[in-house]
């Protein structure tokens, strides 16, 4: 009976093995990565189990369950020259730099096992490196229904002070508009600095454009991180602003399966011509996320809380959940998919409507991403938003299409 039991173990395992290769060489790592993980419970010291493991788990993103497997497979073989390139690349993805540089050190002392297509891998690695400087852009072409959900405030009210207010909240024509974002980053051991310039254009002349410039300077300190930035803020036909902003965020993985992410987020506005606008603003977030193989689900718990002088409008606090879905289709599609809800409370009462403020927003988004390469990619981005208040001239809803292209240098 034993060793009926032994053959049928060895079927098996035979079995699974042929269907983690066969599923590897067609390129399905969700499966892959499952029935490999699966088969390493049972014997996980064969050298070609834990490589498609890996590079299986770096396909999904898997960060940590791929360096174990590659340091597997490097205690089986040390001379395994593809583990050793995908593992380079996994240290220089997470900026762990001193194991990078051992790294690119034993590949150049063994150039002569490599092939001509992983020379040039390590010299791209190599090159990328020494520039530490990586560019995107990206143009895209939106509808919006309600081109004025973010600016519809402009009628009359007076506060107890007896100062004008304006709001808007008319139902403009709908409108497309180009909206064109460039960002360059540059990172090396000791921190990380970033450049961003987003515009956005309306093909009707009655709405207003925008354009923002943002500079931003950071430091990872191993599960923490670390980011001032410097926003500049130009709103045609309206108002100027700049924002000085301070960002404070850990992130740990707690198991296969949980991370935790919190953060906390302080900027301080600043309106040219508008004082009494100028604002403070806290911003807290403690977000849960769940991997489970291709699926990541993420569940966040957000508060927001804004002061300024101008308090009926902007002295506030904010609550807020959001559900995020996110999964990889294939090695070329992607989609994500969130939900978000948020009460937002008025601590003063406005005297023109002898109550305070309450709003209630609601916003889905949706998008498919298309990967062509490395280089490129095409996204399909639905968004719906809406916000209601018991100060009725608040309510506004907006409904965006946008077709955007990418591409990273």
């Amino acid at each position: 009976m034993k060793k009926i039991l032994i053959l049928l173990n060895a079927v098996v395992l035979f079995a699974a093995s042929l269907s983690f290769n066969d599923e590897f060489e067609k390129g399905n790592y969700e499966q892959s990565f499952h029935l490999a993980k699966e088969l390493c419970k049972i014997n996980c010291n064969d050298e070609n189990l834990n490589l498609v493991l890996a590079i299986s788990a770096d396909k999904l993103n898997k960060d940590d369950e791929a360096l174990a497997a590659f340091n597997r497979v490097l205690i089986l073989n040390e001379d395994n020259i593809k583990a050793r390139l995908y593992l380079a690349n996994l240290y220089f993805k997470n900026q762990n730099y001193e194991f990078l540089y051992d790294e690119i050190e034993y590949l150049k002392a063994n150039l002569n096992n490599l092939n001509q297509e992983q020379k040039q891998q390590l010299q791209n690695m190599i090159n990328k490196l020494n520039s530490n400087f990586s560019l995107a852009f990206s143009t895209s072409i939106t509808y919006e229904n309600n081109p004025l959900f973010s600016n519809d405030k402009t009628i009359t009210i007076y506060n107890e002070k007896k100062e004008a207010q304006q709001f808007k909240n008319t139902k403009e024509n709908g409108s497309f508009s180009n909206i064109t974002k460039l960002n360059l980053e540059y990172e090396n051991e000791y921190f990380i600095s970033d450049f961003s310039v987003n515009n956005k254009v309306y093909f009707k002349k009655a709405y207003p454009n925008t354009s923002t410039f943002n500079f931003g300077i950071g430091k990872n300190i191993q599960d923490f991180s670390f980011r001032l930035a410097y926003e500049y803020n130009f709103l045609q036909s309206s108002s100027l602003y700049q924002d000085f902003d301070l960002n404070i965020m850990y992130y740990k993985n707690l198991s296969d399966l949980y991370s935790l992410l919190l953060s906390y987020d302080f900027a301080k506005g600043y309106f040219f011509g508008l004082k009494d606008e100028n604002y403070n603003e806290h911003n807290f977030v403690i977000a849960n996320i769940l991997s489970l193989n291709e699926h990541t689900y993420y569940f966040n718990l957000l508060f927001d809380t804004q002061k300024a002088k101008d308090s009926i409008n902007s002295n506030y606090n904010k609550y807020s959940f959001e559900f995020i879905y996110s999964r990889i289709l294939s090695n070329n599609f992607d989609f994500n998919a969130s939900a978000l809800i948020s009460k937002v409370i008025y601590k003063d009462e406005n005297l023109s409507f002898l109550s305070k403020r309450k709003d209630t927003i609601f916003q889905v988004d949706s998008s498919l991403i298309y990967k062509i390469n490395k280089e490129h990619s095409l996204e399909l981005n639905v968004n719906y938003q809406t916000q209601s208040s018991n100060q009725n001239i608040f309510d506004s809803n907006n409904l965006l299409s946008s077709l955007i292209y990418k591409y990273k240098f």
